[in-house]
């Protein structure tokens, strides 16, 4: 991604309602499998979930604006099965949530394409 992207870390720093209204203001949330992922897909967020070892056919988000990687997968899945075999999180490649994250902005803003090389 370019430089002009604000990421700001605020992990250990919020309480969970601070966590709340946070995510509630996100342009694009990108997670795990968490309270936060799940408060982001109820504020109807636009977001990116990652699943490695849970089960994304019980815990995904249940929201339009989602897209679910699943370990080992190289884009968003849009089908799931109770059996899915769980995965490493270390199966998930940065070029595969780089492009989820790209391909939600562009739908947000057709003329805004964020520029990311090889991570």
């Amino acid at each position: 991604m370019d430089g002009n992207v604000p990421v700001i870390d605020l992990v250990g720093k919020l309480s969970f309602l601070e966590s709340a209204q946070v995510i509630s203001q996100c342009r694009i949330f990108l997670g795990v499998d968490t309270a936060a992922m799940h408060l982001a897909s109820a504020f109807q967020r636009s977001l990116v979930a990652l699943f490695g070892p849970t089960s994304a056919f019980r815990w995904r988000p249940r929201n339009p604006e989602a897209r679910v990687i699943l370990s080992g997968q190289d884009a968003p899945v849009t089908r799931f099965q109770m059996n899915d075999e769980a995965g490493d999180m270390s199966a998930i490649s940065s070029r595969s949530v780089l492009d989820a994250i790209d391909a939600l902005l562009t739908e947000q803003n057709p003329s805004e394409r964020v520029a990311h090389g090889e991570a």
